[in-house]
């Protein structure tokens, strides 16, 4: 989903698990209760929420936060949305006008329903309708007669048809030229200065159109009456035959002359993806919705500085685990529960990272602390978001806070913490029947240490005696064909018994890092190419620290 760029996001981490959607929910609400910014506050995943953090929001009466993908600058972001534009039925010398007098580079030209026909600009071959005179044999094709009885000095004589439709060629009888005498044909429009144009013509190839143009003296009336006779329609024009061209040129409607559009932009078309289209274009370019509608334009000035995205991180502390183009944001804040990890902000930034079970009880916490009173629909996901990530607060990363948190929230919404845990337990306990290659990875996450990176990804399980073989044979093909496109140290997946407490681990380990599983959780196969990690259930608190410790010594 794409955001207004003064909105500030709250977002959680890739591949988001159940804490990180529902406390950036509930944080997004706290800042917008407590008007902690003078901007709207939204929340946001950077991926589709897992089955678990569905179950959680529905039992609230809510909806999971939109999927934010990237932070990338779009074109969007930069656009001018007030724009200058024409319609397909404006004047040539209209629309010449407004783009002196806007003094932009083009004016998109749309249709009744703002649909972009094309692109009127000086920069372009536009400007052969001013100068190039080769276009005027042509010009009849773009007017009809209608257009030059509507022209400034003109004046029509006699009878006119009712079919007023040009179709021939415009012949200009300049004196001494005569070999448009030898090719008038009877549909053509003849621009003459006098009488003696016509003089010696077969009646039968008199043209069906003349226009008179003044020399400097009024017409008497018995050239009036003479033209009258000639059975063309005719028209006085008061000014030089050369002046009737130039306005003639003029009055053709932008619509008639088939300019093309060039290229355009989506307006949620990322910078980088169009800054070369932008970079060679002479003009602004027209952007575009995705229902083909102008929304505006945008020009390589415009792109020079785009804004910079106001975010703030929460649930996670680690470069790798932010949203994509996260390089191009400003963090505002980051609200964590985890270790302190190698994100880096160009600016001071707000940071509450406190050694609780969960973000969502840092969350609840920053209720309490303000007394702002929680409404039972957050209520209801922070417990579910403390329940899941401190395993129905047996986690070893549970604490005395978290313990507190879960008994309010309880009471805020009005359910029973342990009953309603073990609900959120078993709506995530998914493993059976979802497509391991759509799960293997909702869960993983990188970390850094030396200088490299090392994933590991969790999957969360109520019996894991009932697992299929086959899928724990799906689950290692794919964390080697994951392990082999990058280049971490180790990728592991960690599959948690919620209720015995303990994990097996399927594991990728590069040449440095071999044996730094055995080294971390034994060596103990409850099957081939599995290790049991016996009282191993929080990634925080057990398994990225012995990672950690074990990896800081490779060589």
């Amino acid at each position: 989903m794409i955001f207004p760029p003064d909105h500030i996001l709250v977002l959680g981490h890739r591949n988001p698990d159940t804490d990180a959607s529902v406390s950036a929910v509930g944080y997004a609400s706290f800042l917008q209760k407590t008007q902690t910014y003078p901007a709207p506050v939204v929340a946001g995943i950077p991926s589709p929420a897992p089955p678990q953090s569905c179950y959680v929001f529905e039992r609230a009466g809510m909806t999971p936060p939109p999927i934010i993908e990237s932070l990338l600058p779009r074109v969007c972001d930069v656009a001018q949305r007030q724009i200058d534009s024409i319609s397909i039925s404006t004047r040539f010398r209209d629309a010449v006008e407004t783009l002196i007098r806007t003094e932009h580079s083009m004016l998109p030209i749309l249709d009744e329903n703002r649909h972009l026909f094309g692109v009127f600009s000086h920069r372009r071959d536009v400007s052969r309708f001013l100068f190039d005179f080769d276009v005027i044999p042509l010009l009849s094709r773009l007017l009809t007669w209608d257009d030059i009885l509507e022209m400034p000095g003109a004046r029509p004589v006699g009878p006119q048809p009712q079919n007023r439709e040009l179709k021939g060629r415009v012949w200009l009888a300049v004196e001494g030229e005569v070999d448009w005498r030898r090719t008038l044909e009877p549909d053509d429009l003849l621009v003459c200065g006098d009488l003696a144009a016509i003089r010696g013509l077969d009646p039968n190839l008199l043209p069906r159109w003349i226009v008179l143009t003044s020399q400097e003296r009024e017409r008497t009336s018995q050239e009036i009456a003479a033209l009258s006779k000639t059975g063309s329609a005719v028209v006085l024009y008061r000014y030089p035959a050369l002046d009737f061209l130039f306005a003639l040129m003029s009055q053709v409607r932008v619509g008639a002359l088939n300019l093309d559009s060039g290229p355009c932009v989506g307006e949620f078309d990322f910078l980088h993806d169009i800054q070369e289209v932008i970079a060679e274009s002479r003009h602004a370019l027209p952007v575009l919705s995705s229902g083909n509608v102008v929304v505006g334009t945008i020009s390589q000035r415009d792109v020079l500085a785009p804004p910079r995205r106001r975010i703030i991180l929460i649930d996670h502390f680690e470069s790798g685990q932010t949203v994509s183009g996260c390089e191009h944001a400003e963090i505002l804040e980051i609200v964590d529960h985890h270790r302190v990890g190698d994100i880096q902000t160009a600016l001071p930034a707000r940071v509450d990272c406190r050694p609780l079970g969960s973000s969502s009880t840092i969350v609840a916490l920053r209720h309490f602390e303000a007394g702002i009173s929680i409404e039972p629909a957050i209520a209801t996901i922070l417990l579910g978001g403390v329940m899941s990530d401190t395993l129905c607060l047996t986690s070893p990363t549970t604490t005395a806070s978290d313990r507190d948190v879960v008994r309010k929230l309880g009471d805020v919404a009005r359910v029973d913490p342990r009953e309603f845990g073990m609900e959120v337990l078993r709506a995530g306990d998914d493993l059976l029947t979802a497509d391991p290659a759509q799960i293997w990875n909702r869960d993983q996450k990188s970390f850094s240490i030396r200088n490299r990176t090392f994933a590991v990804a969790q999957l969360e399980t109520t019996s894991i005696e009932r697992l299929d073989p086959g899928i724990l044979a799906v689950f290692e093909r794919l964390l080697r064909e994951d392990f082999d496109r990058g280049e971490h140290l180790l990728s592991a997946l960690f599959v948690t018994d919620i209720l015995k407490g303990e994990s097996w681990v399927a594991a990728n380990e590069s040449l440095a890092a071999r044996g730094v599983i055995a080294r971390c959780f034994g060596a103990t196969e409850p099957r081939p190419g599995w290790v049991l990690a016996r009282g191993i259930v929080s990634r925080k608190k057990q398994i990225v620290p012995a990672l950690m410790r074990v990896l800081s010594e490779v060589r």
